[in-house]
């Protein structure tokens, strides 16, 4: 019988270590950690035109090359692909597709310079639905007779206030139809009926008298139509849902106020100094949602909910009113929106498939 000969050990240079290594298990589960994985995935929110998700994924030392893929299916159900290639660096992209509340299937591909794919990673989506942005206008026929709205119907002043600049003002109007108890007015058509309306005010105050603690500055807000004249203040409409400014010690804070519960929000934000400074302009954002009855009101600026609240109505106007006329100076504004902020999807997020 021959001996069975022992197989001689491949010499050193003959071995490709890389393969090998490559080869155990371990090193396996290891690099599958080490596949691109989409860590972050954020709709903006649009009005209009493609819709916008940005992908940032987890970076890949070797990658040369990155592809990403959206399928999606039209009207017919044919497949419609948008696809991007990027350089192997990139972590994130802005990626258009072509319609909005679509379901979407994403995926990831990377390679590295020698040819070798990283596994495909994948993600269904659905885009946002579109925001429909909403331009309010003040109507002079039911303003207060001590508010002045200005020729651009956009903005309103209170009349007794000795900064008050009046010479392009509307007149005061004489309808039976104006507000008596709200020294304020109201927009000049009801927010549309719609899931997702957006729209902005700037309001512009200067303290030049003695204010005292706990008064009022202004309020704005949403109403239930018809209801407007409830109450003196808007921020005590029963029937109404409002921002307002409100000296609190030597601060002026921005508070909430609920009127289905009747009541504030525990939420205080000081926006005001008065031991440095006088004047300010704060910039808001209201969000309103018909098919939930869901409210809020956001900060632009800082990408922030200030406050939501669910109404109990649906047919609601947009308010605002002016107080202090004699301590205070203050105007209240409806503006075009430039730029929708990004936390408008934390409000729309149940449309969302992510």
């Amino acid at each position: 019988m021959k001996a069975k000969m022992i197989p001689r050990q491949p010499k050193l240079g003959d071995v490709d270590v890389v393969k090998c290594v490559a080869s155990l298990d371990f090193v396996k589960e290891f690099n599958k950690l080490l596949s691109p994985v989409f860590t972050e995935i954020v709709h903006r929110p649009v009005s209009g035109g493609p819709a916008l998700v940005e992908l940032t994924w987890r970076a890949i030392s070797d990658a040369s090359k990155i592809k990403i893929c959206a399928k999606m299916k039209d009207v017919r159900g044919h497949d419609v692909i948008t696809t991007v290639e990027l350089a192997g660096s990139m972590t994130s992209y802005l990626l258009a597709l072509p319609w909005a509340e679509t379901e979407c299937h994403v995926t990831l591909e990377c390679s590295t310079a020698e040819g070798a794919n990283y596994p495909i990673v994948g993600r269904g989506i659905r885009t946002l639905p579109y925001v429909h942005c909403f331009k309010a206008r003040f109507n002079p026929a039911t303003c207060h007779k001590k508010i002045a709205i200005l020729s651009g119907r956009d903005e309103i002043v209170h009349r007794k206030c000795k900064l008050a600049n009046l010479h392009n003002a509307c007149p005061v109007t004489t309808s039976f139809q104006r507000l008596e108890a709200l020294e304020g007015a109201t927009a000049d058509e009801c927010i549309p009926l719609l899931p997702h309306v957006y729209w902005e005010s700037v309001i512009h105050f200067h303290v030049f008298g003695k204010l005292g603690n706990s008064k009022l500055l202004c309020d704005i807000g949403i109403c239930k139509q018809g209801s407007e004249n409830d109450s003196a203040l808007l921020c005590d409409n029963a029937k109404a849902c409002c921002a307002y400014l409100v000296r609190r010690n030597n601060k002026i804070a921005l508070e909430f106020w609920n009127g289905a519960n009747r009541d504030t929000l525990p939420r205080s934000i000081p926006v005001l100094d008065l031991d440095q400074e006088t004047e300010k302009t704060v910039k808001l954002g209201f969000y309103f949602d018909a098919m939930r009855r869901l409210f809020a009101i956001v900060s632009p600026g800082n990408n922030a909910i200030l406050c939501q609240l669910h109404v109990k109505f649906t047919t609601v106007v947009p308010v605002a009113g002016l107080y202090c006329f004699d301590h205070v100076f203050g105007v209240i504004k409806f503006t075009e929106c430039q730029k929708l902020p990004n936390v408008l999807s934390k409000l729309m997020k149940s449309h969302a498939n992510v």
